[in-house]
């Protein structure tokens, strides 16, 4: 059998997601969640915006924090 590992930081950062999952899933149903999704305005595509002569872009995108 592969030994325990216990007190890693990756352990400790899985345990916090695991605990954050089951605090929004008891906000919010699934039905509610569905509802919702369909309300958002679909994707715009930003290849055109992307290719168009005189743009240049660096960008980053991070996950949003719900504290």
């Amino acid at each position: 059998m592969p030994p325990t590992v216990t007190g890693t930081a990756l352990v400790e950062i899985i345990a916090g997601v695991l605990e954050d999952l089951h605090e929004r899933q008891l906000m919010v149903t699934s039905d509610n969640l569905r509802e919702a999704i369909e309300l958002v305005a679909p994707a715009i595509d930003p290849v055109p915006r992307l290719i168009a002569p005189g743009l240049s872009v660096i960008s980053e995108v991070k996950r949003s924090s719900w504290v």
